[in-house]
């Protein structure tokens, strides 16, 4: 419960909240504790009371005879004289005497005198020879006559008349509980108003450290966003100015890796892909073609075909893009991507030839962009083709080059037209996808 409270809110919200809890369940905790103390002190002192002073005034007053049978005529009338003038005070509530056999054979209501009860609970203990005191509920059927005078203190002691070893009856003694309870109530408000007062200064001394630590963490977070943002536009920064380096190399492929940076992203978005996994993606895209800072400009820049030795020069680009970035932490999922940019679905792609789910999903997603780019981009030997001529090869090497999942999704962006309001958004030119 308090969990579910608390979850999602500030600290300072969690302070408040755990705090006024925690003072309501000491205050509680403390009452309870007043009230059980006092309760338990009050029995004891009864207990004591009778067992020092009250039994030892009756004993002086009765024979073994009486416990006997119920005292009746002359001797009630004696007792009953002794028991007001010598026992009874305003705190008593009501005197028994019991025998052996459960009788009551004297009690301060004459009613009760000559009743007989069974033997069980406080009266069997005290017969066995035990003092037992409670706050009692009058629950058992002998309280039936006491229960209108409401909670009442209830104490059993033995009867053991002197040169004896054997308990001839009980002594019961009730007092009255109300002087007690108001002695509690008085405590209690005495303990909540000292211990609210005592709490709330010190819940205000505490809000205000934890506002004051709350505060500064909330400076420093906004500091440190600041400082990841900074940190990020610079990561960014220098990304574009090695994009813009190896446009300057590759005059044939200007701007392609913006392009497919946007691309591969817009096309990651449709198949789902988890916010998080988005900026490794575009990363990834927009370095794709960073190892061919490591090939030769001889081998690069040539105008016409490559040869065998040259071609194996070039292929050695993903390996060595992947080489450059994988010791940069935040680019290393990137550089996995990169790694893979030329492989083929069906394994037949360079350097590792992987095949399937092995190719990282970034990478399967960059090849159908990869292809879109090419095909519906100008080149110095050819002019751009269209988007439906773009989508019409990539279909024809589904499941072949291209990753089936990956093309029907490209599909439905090509169908909403969402891949040129990616475009859009990256600044770029839709002529060449129009025509």
């Amino acid at each position: 419960m308090m969990r579910r409270l608390l979850a999602g809110k500030g600290i300072l919200w969690q302070f408040s909240i755990a705090s006024l809890v925690v003072i309501a369940v000491i205050g509680v905790a403390l009452a309870w504790g007043l009230s059980d103390l006092v309760r338990r002190h009050a029995v004891k002192d009864l207990m004591e009371e009778a067992d020092d002073t009250l039994v030892s005034r009756i004993l002086d007053h009765l024979s073994p005879d009486d416990l006997a049978t119920p005292m009746s005529s002359t001797r009630l009338t004696e007792f009953q004289h002794f028991v007001e003038e010598s026992v009874i005070s305003q705190r008593t509530a009501r005197l028994k005497l019991w025998n052996t056999q459960g009788t009551v054979i004297y009690s301060t209501d004459l009613a009760q005198v000559g009743q007989s009860f069974p033997i069980k609970d406080e009266l069997a203990k005290a017969l066995a020879g035990r003092m037992v005191g409670e706050l009692s509920g009058l629950e058992a059927e002998e309280n039936a006559a006491e229960r209108p005078l409401g909670r009442l203190l209830e104490v059993y002691v033995p009867i053991v008349f002197p040169g004896s070893s054997q308990v001839a009856g009980a002594f019961e003694i009730y007092q009255y509980y109300d002087p007690v309870a108001r002695f509690v109530a008085g405590a209690k408000r005495y303990i909540f108003g000292g211990l609210g007062t005592g709490l709330a200064l010190l819940y205000v001394s505490l809000f205000a450290i934890v506002k004051s630590g709350a505060d500064t963490i909330s400076r420093q977070q906004r500091h440190l966003e600041e400082q990841a943002q900074e940190l990020e536009e610079t990561y960014e920064m220098t990304l574009g100015a090695l994009c813009a380096s190896l446009d300057m190399r590759d005059h044939e492929t200007e701007g392609h890796a913006l392009r497919v940076s946007q691309l591969t992203v817009a096309l990651a978005q449709e198949m789902g892909t988890l916010n998080e996994q988005l900026k490794s993606m575009e990363y990834g895209a927009l370095l794709h073609d960073v190892g061919k800072i490591g090939v030769p400009d001889a081998v690069l820049n040539k105008a016409g075909p490559l040869s065998e030795d040259e071609w194996a020069e070039m292929r050695k680009h993903p390996f060595l893009g992947y080489l450059m970035l994988s010791d940069i932490k935040f680019l290393f999922e990137a550089a996995e991507m990169v790694w893979a940019h030329h492989e083929r679905y069906d394994g037949k792609g360079y350097p590792r030839g992987l095949a399937g789910e092995a190719i990282p999903l970034g990478s399967r997603i960059f090849a159908v962009v990869d292809a879109y780019d090419a095909i519906t981009s100008n080149r110095p030997y050819r002019k751009a083709r269209s988007q439906h001529d773009a989508l019409a090869d990539i279909q024809r090497n589904y499941g072949s080059q291209f990753d089936p999942a990956v093309v029907t999704a490209f599909k439905r962006l090509i169908e909403r037209g969402s891949l040129a309001a990616a475009s859009t958004a990256s600044g770029l030119s839709e002529s060449p996808v129009g025509a």
